[in-house]
């Protein structure tokens, strides 16, 4: 396999003008909804129909229960619940937080369509290539030339590639403002997931 041109967005990022990161994030907008354009099926799944590989949904051993498919978003956040639980039974404590999201996530997180998502639109997921040419204005131009790893990438809630993207984000720059003019902000179903992956983490 040959080596694809570019750099990572994130290598690149603190150096960019900002009109430089606004060329940019218009053609991952374009990518980004052509994406979401592809017809979706009537389930959240993997890309082949399969259990969904975001690390939300792994566990030690395979259980459909966690892992999916879905064919409700009532049965993705059961999934996120049980996952939750599993982790607290591990450590031989009484899960409260899993129980909190057993008794509201299905009602916070719901009415979302199942849309094409990448699941993990981060930086250094991005290359970016400079032009020989410059603009008018003296701004360098980029091309963006692929966007890596795509593991993650299946029918998920149309929520889920801001929400799964914020829960990282460690706003020490203009990357969580930025990605606002890519991607759909959903703040409160951001701040559920949140929620969840500090769950997990613990």
């Amino acid at each position: 396999m040959g080596r694809l041109p570019g750099s990572q967005l994130q290598l690149v990022w603190e150096s960019l003008a900002d009109k430089e990161k606004n060329h940019i994030l218009v053609q991952l907008k374009s990518i980004w909804t052509y994406l979401r354009s592809i017809p979706a099926p009537s389930l959240f799944s993997s890309v082949t129909g399969g259990p969904l590989r975001h690390r939300f949904f792994l566990w030690l051993e395979p259980d459909p229960r966690i892992t999916g498919p879905f064919q409700t978003e009532v049965d993705l956040c059961r999934a996120l619940a049980l996952r939750s639980q599993k982790n607290w039974e591990t450590n031989s404590q009484r899960p409260w937080t899993s129980e909190f999201f057993a008794r509201h996530l299905h009602k916070a997180l719901c009415n979302h369509p199942v849309v094409f998502t990448h699941g993990d639109l981060q930086r250094k997921n991005v290359l970016v290539e400079q032009l020989p040419m410059t603009s008018p204005d003296g701004e360098r131009q980029f091309r963006v030339s692929a966007v890596l790893d795509w593991e993650d990438a299946g029918w998920y809630p149309n929520y889920w590639e801001y929400a799964a993207l914020f829960v990282d984000f460690d706003w020490h720059d203009d990357w969580p403002e930025k990605i606002e003019n890519v991607l759909e902000p959903c703040p409160l179903e951001a701040a559920m997931l949140r929620m969840v992956r500090q769950d997990l983490d613990y």
